[in-house]
């Protein structure tokens, strides 16, 4: 530390960007005097075993508006990895987990805004398919799927489409 650094520091930062998946609940004990622990209310998870509870990143919204002054908030990462079926007739797999999933935590989020969170977008964690850093390509959190069998070609998701129509119909400019 330096003289001044405490105060540039504590300035009032331009953003701040929020990476969400899902609430973590605590209970007391392990080393620091609480622990994870289990949700009672056991919701449903994602393949990745992250609970589904959209609500909670409304929660979240609200702390930031109530505690910490209102700061400008994006969503950067914001997803769901779930077992993708093989795609249909048209070449396009159906997702309908992800799609539920997504739709809820816009939903979460867009009641957070119109009760004065500053919320100023939503990014979706990922446009592909990728490499999840301790699980390999085994997580499919992506908008569109990569077939690494067939030399990585694409393929939508129904999520990818139904994602796009909320960012139209949702979009600021």
């Amino acid at each position: 530390m330096r003289d001044g650094d405490a105060a540039v520091i504590g300035e009032r930062h331009d953003l701040l960007g929020v990476n969400y998946y899902a609430p973590a609940t605590a209970a007391a004990g392990g080393p620091f005097g609480a622990r994870y622990a289990d949700d009672p209310d056991d919701p449903p998870r994602t393949l990745m075993g992250f609970v589904v509870k959209p609500e909670a990143l409304a929660t979240l919204l609200r702390r930031l508006r109530d505690e910490y002054g209102n700061p400008p908030v994006w969503i950067t990462e914001n997803g769901a990895s779930y077992e993708d079926p093989p795609p249909d007739a048209a070449g396009v797999i159906q997702d309908p987990a992800r799609r539920a999933y997504l739709r809820d935590h816009l939903l979460a989020a867009s009641r957070a805004a119109a009760e004065g969170c500053d919320l100023r977008g939503y990014f979706c964690w990922t446009l592909t398919d990728n490499w999840e850093w301790d699980k390999g390509y085994t997580q499919r959190f992506g908008l569109v799927a990569v077939d690494r069998a067939a030399g990585g070609r694409r393929l939508p998701k129904a999520s990818l489409d139904a994602f796009g129509a909320w960012a139209r119909a949702n979009r600021l400019a």
